[in-house]
């Protein structure tokens, strides 16, 4: 094994596969730690700062920007089992705006770290509430979770209202 990840997915390997099986898995731990490293990436730049590069002037835009079906994937902090859906981005520019390139990165920075749907939830609408200052914005996530017994649970969580940019 050639790091800690991998020797925790052996040791599970060990717990979960039937012995006479063992030799079928030999290169699960190597893939599960791979996998698991991309799942939880660490970000080199935050998702503010992404935003932020991305950000272009609104000028004489008037009306709201809607962004449905980002889709997306994450872990759950409680059970270590994926949860994943879309986000659906509505706001109303004041001064700036981003393209559409732009919340999907926000998105996938976000949610690569173990997280709840609704810290997910809150994360991407401070990130844009912080960054754009929109007169409203609204931040809605649909996720499926795995977790619950091995049950599909189907859940929602919406953070909305205008938003009132935190000055730092």
């Amino acid at each position: 094994m050639n790091s800690k990840l991998e020797s925790i997915f052996a040791n599970l390997m060990q717990e979960l596969a039937p012995s006479e099986e063992q030799d079928r898995f030999l290169q699960t731990p190597i893939l599960a730690a791979k996998a698991w490293r991309e799942l939880c990436a660490v970000q080199t730049v935050r998702p503010e700062e992404l935003l932020y590069q991305q950000r272009l002037p609104a000028d004489s835009f008037q009306g709201r920007v809607g962004l449905p079906n980002l889709a997306f994937l994450s872990i759950c902090e409680h059970a270590l089992l994926p949860y994943f859906g879309e986000v659906e981005i509505q706001f109303e520019p004041q001064q700036w705006l981003a393209g559409a390139g732009a919340f999907e990165q926000i998105v996938r920075a976000c949610s690569q770290k173990l997280s709840l749907q609704e810290s997910l939830n809150q994360r991407i609408f401070e990130v844009i509430r912080d960054v754009l200052e929109p007169r409203f914005l609204q931040v809605r996530i649909e996720a499926r979770h795995t977790c619950m017994q091995g049950r599909i649970l189907t859940t929602c969580c919406v953070t909305s209202m205008k938003a009132q940019p935190t000055k730092q």
